[in-house]
């Protein structure tokens, strides 16, 4: 499972600018990102390399934030994925993509999904497989 930070921000010009400038001041590179709106709020949600750091640099420029776990699965048909997660009442609270080969995949419960997944033979990616060590972060 996956460490993700989630951020409220204000639906308005220069919010995602202020934690771009605080993420490269502290030499934090971002893994994933997804962002959703509404008419005055968005929620952007990132995976960064060290999120230990980015959570102290984001306190920094007061942007309050909520991390939470989510699976990287690495697919190969998503079709088969989908009829799979049906079979097995996963419900997918949100989903987004890392790259062409990995989905970013939050579901209601997330134990369930990783056991199952897992069980299918679904590789899923470890926090190693994508985060520096945070062991000397101030």
């Amino acid at each position: 499972m996956i460490k993700q930070i989630s951020m409220f921000l204000k639906n308005q010009p220069g919010e995602l600018a202020k934690i771009m400038t605080a993420f490269e001041e502290d030499s934090i590179k971002i893994i994933a990102m997804c962002i959703t709106d509404t008419n005055e709020n968005g929620i952007f949600r990132v995976i960064v390399d060290k999120p230990i750091k980015a959570q102290l640099a984001l306190k920094k420029i007061k942007v309050n934030t909520y991390t939470s776990r989510v699976l990287i699965v690495e697919i190969t048909e998503i079709k088969k994925l989908f009829i799979e997660m049906n079979a097995n009442k996963l419900n997918v609270e949100y989903m987004y993509s890392l790259d062409l080969n990995n989905l970013v995949i939050k579901f209601d419960d997330l134990e369930k999904g990783y056991d199952i997944l897992f069980k299918l033979g679904y590789k899923l990616l470890a926090e190693t497989d994508i985060f520096m060590e945070e062991s000397n972060e101030n």
